[in-house]
């Protein structure tokens, strides 16, 4: 988990306060596509995509006071632990 928060990490150094925003990277050696979109009252979802397999994980979250928190599931609907990015 700790090589994806990471990535993610670096994937999203800068993110916008609001709209969609689209990021490529990897993930360990895979190669990502990751899809944001924050609304206005700070509700983001968010997914990306293994590109090599076009099967789309869904990541929801909040942004508040410049810092985005995106919560995965993983398969037994259980939160893994989450995503913590900050606006510089």
């Amino acid at each position: 988990m700790k090589p994806t928060l990471y990535i993610l990490t670096l994937l999203l150094l800068s993110f916008n306060a609001f709209g969609q925003a689209s990021y490529s990277g990897f993930i360990d050696q895979y190669p990502i596509e990751l899809v944001t979109n924050i609304y206005s009252d700070g509700v983001a979802s968010a997914f990306y995509a293994y590109s090599n397999y076009d099967e789309p994980i869904v990541i929801n979250g909040e942004l508040k006071q410049g810092k985005l928190t995106l919560n995965e599931k993983d398969s037994n609907d259980q939160n893994l632990p989450p995503f913590h990015l900050f606006k510089k």
